[in-house]
C-alpha cells in the first residue's frame, strides 16, 4: 500500500488555504490555493438531491446532477491535490503505486473547520477523467494520538444494530431498517463471519445495559444527527423514555461506548431516506467527534442515502471487513457495492470514512496464542515467507552492525567495522560514505527534522548536512555516542571526560560536564528537558537541560555501561544492569517503580514501544522479554533465542515487532497476539540489526554477509 497523506488548512494570505504534502512515497511540498468555501456549502441541498436523483433508475447521458457532482469534484481537486509542486507530489505517488503494483491511499487531514463538510469524497480530475475515490482510497485523517492496536476478534464479528427514531424527526420505518441490513448480511451470517443484535430501544438506558452485555465489534446506528455550531460538536439523536428527541453529544456518546469491554472499534452513522430534500445529516462533524473522543474509526453518510445503495454498502462493507480487510478497503468495497446498483448511481460518493491514527486494520483473527513458540513452528503457521528483498544495497566489505531510517524515511544509514554510509532511499544510490581507522564502527544520528545529521569517526564528532553531504570540521575529541535535542538545537557528545553540549549549527560548545571515569551512552528526554547519561562506572546521571542542575543514581560498580531509554511522556526510564536484570525508574525521582527479571546475563537492549505500552528487554544470553507499561503483569512473547542480541525493532505503531532469528531470518510478531506475521529471509550470515521505516511500510535490515537489505511490508 502506497500513502500520500494531504493537509489543508489556512494559508498566511487571507482568503486562500494552505495545501501540504505531509508524507508520500515521493517527498514533500506545499501550495497557496484558492478555494470558494461558501459556494460550495451552499451547494449541499443540490448536492444530496443530484445524488439521490441519481439512484433513480433512468437511462440518459451525462446528467445535469452529475455535471453539478463534477464542477464540484474538479474545484475540490484542484484546491487539494492538482496545484503546483503538490500536483506533481501527487501524481507520482500515482504512477509508484502502479509501478509496484500498490492501491494508493490519500490520508486527508483538514486543519480548518469550514473545510470539514465538503465533500471531498467528489473530487474529479480531469486528466484521468475519472473520481479520485474510486481509482484510489480516501482516509479522512483525525491528528490525535493513534488508536487502539487491531483488536483480536473470534468470529463472528458482533455487530449492535441501533434504530432511533424520536418523535417530532423525519419518521422511519424500524422494521424496515433492520430488514434491510439483515437482507445486506444474509450471505456473511450464513458463513458464520458476522452476527447482528438490534438493541431493544434508543434509550441511554437500554443502550447502557446493551454495552455491558458486550462484548461489541462494531456498532451501527441509524438514526439523526447534526452539528452544534456553538459547541464545534456533533450531536446524536437518541430516545427519551417518553419518544421524543434526546440529544447527545458526541463526547458524551463516546463515554457510553467505554462502558463496553474493550470499547468498539468502529461506529457507522447511517442517516435514513428522507422524503424531502433536506442538507443531510452532518455527521461528519459527528464522526470527526467521535474519533476525536477515542473511537478508532467512523464510516459515516454525509447525505441521506436510498435504501438500496445503504443496503448494498453494508453488504460489501461488512463482508470486506469479516474477512480481515482493513477498514479502508472496506469502505471501498462497499462503494463498489453500491455501483453494482446502476449505471448512473452517483451514491458511492456519500460515505466518508473518518481514522483516529494511521491504523487500518481494526480487527485481527483469533488465533492460538502460543506463549512459548519454537521458531519452526511458527514459520509453519506463519504467512507465506518472503524469501526476495525489494533493494540489496552491497559494496560494503565488512561486518554490519546497525541500519536505520531518517526520521522523514528520505535517508537510510549502514554502519559497519568498514565504516558509515548514507543512502538516498529513492534511487538507493550512495550519497556519502566515513570509513574508520579503528575497529570501532563509525557513530552516527539524524536531527529530528532530517536537516542535519552528526558522525564520530575515530572519536571526532563532525556534523553535516542531509541534502548536500556537506561536512563539519572536526569539534569534537574522544567521542563515543551523540545525540540531539528533540527540537534538534543541541548536540550531546558522550566523550571520555563526560558529556560535551554544542550547537550542531555553529558547532560552538555550550556546556560541558565533568563525569567520572567517562560517558558512553547519552540520550534526550523526549521533551528535551532532561538528558541521561551512562558512565563507564556504571552509573546514570540527569541533567535539566534548562536549569542546569544534575543529579546522579548509582545503578551498579560491575563496570558495565547501563542503557537508558525514556518513555514518551519523559517521567518514566527504563535502564539496564548486570545480574539480567532492568529497572523502570521514575526520572524526576529516581524512585525505582518496578524490577524487570531477566534470564542469564546482562541486559544488552531494552525500548519502549512507541505507543509506550509495552517496554522489550534483550539479554545478553539472547532472550526477548516483552513487559505491559505498567509491569504489573509480564508477557513472554517467545522463548527462543534471536541472533546475536541486537536485532529488535517494534513497528511505528507499537503493534508488531521485528526480530533476526538464529536461521538467518527476520520475523514480525503481532504483539496481542504473539504470532509471526512475515518471514523474510536471504541474507547469507546471520542479521545483526532490523529498522521499520517512519511510515512502517519497509523494514531494512543489516546482516554479517556485508549487505544491507530493504524489504515491503
Amino acid at each position: 500500500m502506497s500513502v500520500i497523506e494531504v493537509a489543508i488548512g489556512y494559508a498566511r494570505d487571507p482568503g486562500k488555504f494552505r495545501v501540504q504534502v505531509v508524507d508520500s512515497p515521493v517527498g514533500h511540498a506545499s501550495a497557496d490555493v484558492d478555494l470558494d468555501v461558501e459556494a460550495l456549502l451552499e451547494g449541499r441541498a443540490g448536492f444530496e438531491r443530484a445524488l439521490l436523483l441519481s439512484s433513480v433508475p433512468m437511462r440518459r447521458k451525462l446528467s445535469d446532477e452529475e455535471k453539478l457532482i463534477q464542477d464540484a469534484g474538479r474545484s475540490l481537486f484542484t484546491a487539494l491535490l492538482g496545484t503546483g509542486e503538490v500536483a506533481g507530489r501527487y501524481r507520482s505517488s500515482v504512477d509508484r503505486a502502479a509501478d509496484h503494483d500498490e492501491q494508493l491511499r490519500i490520508v486527508l487531514r483538514i486543519d480548518a473547520p469550514e473545510l470539514a463538510a465538503l465533500p471531498w469524497e467528489a473530487m474529479y480530475d480531469e486528466a484521468t477523467g475519472g473520481y479520485v475515490c474510486r481509482q484510489h482510497q480516501l482516509v479522512r485523517h483525525v491528528p490525535l494520538a493513534a488508536a487502539a492496536p487491531p483488536l483480536t476478534v473470534k468470529p463472528p464479528l458482533r455487530i449492535l444494530g441501533v434504530i432511533s427514531a424520536p418523535h417530532g424527526m423525519h419518521a422511519m420505518n424500524a422494521q424496515a431498517e433492520r430488514e434491510q441490513l439483515l437482507r445486506a448480511l444474509a450471505e456473511p451470517v450464513k458463513n458464520g463471519l458476522v452476527e447482528v443484535t438490534w438493541a431493544p430501544s434508543a434509550t441511554w438506558a437500554d443502550l447502557h445495559d446493551q454495552l455491558l452485555a458486550g462484548p461489541w465489534h462494531v456498532i451501527h446506528f441509524v438514526g439523526h444527527g447534526e452539528f452544534d455550531p456553538d459547541k464545534d460538536e456533533g450531536l446524536l439523536y437518541l430516545t427519551r423514555e417518553d419518544g421524543s428527541a434526546d440529544p447527545v453529544s458526541a463526547s458524551r456518546f463516546a463515554d457510553l461506548l467505554r462502558q463496553a469491554r474493550p470499547m468498539p472499534r468502529l461506529i457507522v452513522l447511517n442517516s435514513c431516506r428522507s422524503a424531502s430534500s433536506s442538507t443531510g445529516d452532518l455527521f461528519s462533524g459527528t464522526a470527526a467527534a467521535l474519533a476525536r473522543s477515542g473511537v478508532a474509526a467512523v464510516a459515516a453518510m454525509q447525505y441521506s442515502i436510498s435504501d438500496n445503495a445503504a443496503v448494498a454498502f453494508a453488504r460489501g462493507f461488512y463482508t470486506a471487513l469479516a474477512r480481515g480487510r482493513g477498514v479502508d478497503d472496506a469502505v471501498s468495497s462497499g462503494r463498489v457495492g453500491i455501483l453494482g446498483t446502476s449505471d448512473e448511481t452517483l451514491e458511492w460518493l456519500t460515505p466518508a470514512l473518518y481514522l483516529r491514527g494511521h491504523e487500518t486494520h481494526l480487527f485481527t483473527p483469533d488465533r492460538v496464542v502460543v506463549a512459548a513458540m519454537h521458531p519452526t513452528t511458527a514459520t509453519r503457521v506463519s504467512a507465506q515467507v518472503k524469501s526476495r528483498s525489494v533493494q540489496i544495497l552491497e559494496g560494503m566489505v565488512g561486518l554490519l552492525r546497525k541500519v536505520a531510517f531518517s526520521p522523514d524515511g528520505s535517508q537510510l544509514v549502514t554502519t559497519g567495522t568498514d565504516g558509515t554510509t548514507l543512502w538516498d532511499t529513492a534511487t538507493f544510490a550512495p550519497m556519502i560514505s566515513f570509513a574508520s581507522s579503528s575497529s570501532l564502527a563509525p557513530g552516527f544520528t539524524f536531527s529530528p527534522d532530517t536537516v542535519l545529521f552528526a558522525v564520530i569517526e575515530d572519536g571526532y564528532l563532525s556534523v553535516g548536512d542531509t541534502s548536500t553531504c556537506d561536512l563539519s570540521p572536526h569539534f569534537g575529541i574522544g567521542s563515543h555516542y551523540a545525540d540531539f535535542s528533540p527540537d534538534g538545537t543541541l548536540l550531546a557528545s558522550a566523550t571520555n571526560r563526560g558529556v560535551e553540549i554544542w550547537n550542531p549549527y555553529t558547532r560552538l560548545l555550550l556546556h560541558e560536564m565533568q563525569v567520572d571515569g567517562g560517558v558512553r551512552y547519552v540520550t534526550f528526554s523526549p521533551d528535551g528537558a532532561l538528558l541521561a547519561m551512562a558512565s563507564d562506572i556504571g552509573s546514570v546521571e540527569l541533567w535539566e537541560t534548562e536549569g542546569e542542575r544534575r543529579f546522579r543514581w548509582i545503578v551498579h560498580e560491575s563496570g558495565t555501561v547501563p542503557r537508558v531509554a525514556f518513555n514518551r511522556d519523559g517521567l518514566a526510564l527504563a535502564r539496564s544492569a548486570d545480574a539480567a536484570t532492568a529497572y523502570l525508574t521514575n526520572a524526576e525521582t529516581g524512585v525505582e517503580l518496578r524490577v524487570l527479571p531477566g534470564k542469564r546475563g546482562a541486559v544488552n537492549q531494552l525500548a519502549f514501544s512507541p505507543d509506550d505500552v509495552m517496554v522489550v528487554t534483550v539479554g545478553q544470553d539472547m532472550s526477548v522479554r516483552l513487559w505491559d507499561y505498567d509491569m504489573e503483569s509480564l508477557a513472554l512473547l517467545l522463548d527462543h533465542r534471536i541472533a546475536t542480541g541486537s536485532e529488535v525493532a517494534f513497528s511505528p505503531g507499537g503493534s508488531m515487532v521485528a526480530m533476526a532469528a538464529r536461521d538467518n531470518a527476520i520475523r514480525i510478531w503481532e504483539i496481542g497476539t504473539g504470532w509471526c506475521v512475515d518471514t523474510f529471509t536471504g541474507h547469507e550470515g546471520a542479521v545483526r540489526w532490523v529498522a521499520f521505516s517512519p511510515d512502517g511500510r519497509r523494514l531494512a535490515s543489516a546482516g554479517s554477509d556485508g549487505t544491507a537489505r530493504i524489504w515491503e511490508l
